[in-house]
């Protein structure tokens, strides 16, 4: 029973349950799906391994805690840009009509998903081995040349227009594509190899443990008169509503998507004052 249990356990894979799942055929799917499952599997401190960590500070269970980091999935700017790239690039008829929609949407300050990185800078070294793999899968077909053709255009014209450079999720939106992964379980796949992240860093959390608890720093306003309440106008946002120019530039290199858009510290000063 201890050696069957063993074997079993042993033989288990991942990747090979993906492919069940999603009926992938493409040759050498399973080799590929591992490496990409090992690049997501853990990148520091991003919104979904954050939660997962102040989670398990409270000594709630590992369960818990990857149901915080599984809930930060549901906003578009952590993960989601994998089946946001994807929609993207296959409504793209041409490497040309790529290049002239990248064009318009940076001149209204735009959002491109996949473009960008909190932490890197100049490049994300995940996104090379994604290039790579998509490189090779490409060659196999002329359809996925030209999809390829309209994800490199892009890339070529971000780095151009804003020397924004991809992430992780560009290219690996379209490796999946290429290896047959439907688009509404590509945020599944992050999941399953984000899981492994998020299980070390419940455990790294919790042997040395302490409550993570930040403190909010009030930077506003000071010494402003009381005003009664019936005196007071409606100010506060209607839900999902967001101005673009209370981004400064940095926000652009969130993991997944790009913000191309600017704050002038003139500006900062009017919204501190309003």
């Amino acid at each position: 029973s201890s050696s069957s249990s063993s074997s079993s356990s042993s033989s288990f894979s991942i990747s090979r349950r993906i492919i069940e799942a999603c009926g992938v055929t493409e040759p050498g799917a399973q080799e590929i799906l591992e490496r990409m499952l090992v690049l997501y599997a853990e990148h520091d401190l991003n919104a979904s391994a954050f939660a997962a960590r102040v989670t398990a500070s409270t000594y709630s269970d590992v369960f818990g805690s990857v149901c915080s980091a599984l809930s930060t999935l549901r906003g578009p700017l952590h993960g989601g840009a994998l089946s946001d790239v994807l929609k993207l690039i296959r409504t793209m008829p041409t490497p040309d009509a790529a290049e002239a929609w990248a064009h318009h949407t940076l001149s209204h300050k735009g959002i491109v998903p996949g473009f960008g990185h909190r932490v890197y800078r100049n490049g994300d070294p995940r996104c090379m081995m994604m290039k790579t793999w998509a490189r090779e899968l490409a060659s196999q077909n002329e359809t996925r040349k030209e999809i390829m053709a309209i994800a490199e255009r892009l890339e070529d014209t971000l780095l151009a227009e804003k020397g924004l450079q991809p992430n992780v999720d560009f290219y690996g939106s379209v490796v999946l594509f290429f290896l047959g992964i439907p688009c509404e379980m590509l945020i599944t796949v992050f999941a399953l190899a984000r899981a492994a992240g998020w299980a070390s860093h419940v455990i790294e959390q919790q042997q040395n443990n302490k409550l993570i608890r930040p403190v909010n720093v009030y930077r506003g306003p000071v010494n402003r008169p009381f005003v009664a309440l019936s005196a007071r106008a409606e100010t506060l946002p209607s839900p999902g509503e967001h101005d673009a120019d209370d981004d400064d530039d940095d926000d652009h290199d969130h993991e997944g998507t790009a913000q191309v858009t600017t704050t002038t510290p003139q500006q900062q000063q009017q919204q501190q004052q309003k």
